[in-house]
């Protein structure tokens, strides 16, 4: 693949510049039993295994609606929100971590000297 812009950029020879662009990657056709989700180039990531059921209970929920079973179709969508919980709450930031400013301005106001507005 190539990309190419035009006109070109004129990048100072003191900077880097980065161009990021949205990136959809196409899955892979899983037709055989030992096929997995989530994977590329042969090479699965390991921390989505938890969550394979996901799509399919979605699936299920709307192959329900189409079988015209509104309870069936509430139960796949259960099971599917409980797992997209679980992936949230995994991905969330462990309890109890605290946020602080890189800097504190409160306590360099504090010690630098004040500023005469009339000078």
């Amino acid at each position: 693949m190539y990309l190419v812009l035009h006109p070109a950029p004129d990048v100072p020879a003191a900077e880097t510049w980065t161009l990021y662009w949205p990136y959809v990657a196409s899955a892979p056709t899983l037709t055989a039993d030992a096929d997995i989700p989530y994977s590329v180039s042969g090479n699965a990531r390991a921390t989505l295994v938890p969550y394979h059921e996901g799509p399919l209970y979605y699936a299920a929920a709307q192959c329900e609606l189409l079988r015209k079973n509104k309870e069936g179709h509430e139960w796949q969508m259960k099971r599917f929100a409980a797992v997209v919980a679980k992936y949230q709450a995994d991905q969330a930031p462990p309890t109890g971590s605290r946020m602080r400013l890189s800097h504190n301005y409160r306590a360099r106001l504090r010690t630098s000297v004040a500023v005469n507005p009339f000078r």
